[in-house]
């Protein structure tokens, strides 16, 4: 998609105004004038001052959308190259195999655990959940 280039130009950039945070507090910097003007100005409590904070505020919305559908779209196009997402895991396919057959024997999860570095959480995660009654069997 053209709107969405990853290299597109963020809608602040060569405007008059940007929005920075220095000091005690948030600022609003009139680029054009060179003066860094406080939020809490008079001037921005008049009709021009509510208009200006409104449309700065309305293209921060809108570059916040263009940034969520490139990264929506990145994404996508990602998971369909097979790109694996989150953590990878501790343990090999073929390390879990044997972490089962070990717990299988009656191994303590925190021997197992220690042996290949190694939660004893992660073990656990691999322990088959005990068998529990239910409730309409009683």
């Amino acid at each position: 998609m053209a709107h969405t280039r990853r290299d597109a130009p963020a809608v602040f950039m060569g405007g008059p105004f940007e929005a920075i945070f220095v000091g005690a507090g948030p600022k609003l910097e009139v680029i054009n004038f060179g003066r860094t003007i406080p939020i809490g100005a008079a001037w921005l409590r008049t009709a021009h001052g509510r208009l200006m904070l409104t449309v700065l505020g309305g293209l921060a919305e809108f570059e916040r959308e263009l940034i969520l559908t490139r990264t929506s779209d990145g994404r996508t196009r990602a998971k369909a190259r097979g790109v694996k997402f989150g953590r990878p895991p501790s343990l090999t396919a073929h390390q879990r195999q044997e972490v089962i057959e070990r717990l299988a024997k009656g191994e303590a999860q925190a021997d197992i655990a220690r042996s290949y570095a190694v939660s004893q959480s992660t073990i656990s995660r691999l322990a088959p959940a005990p068998f529990v009654e239910s409730a309409a069997g009683l």
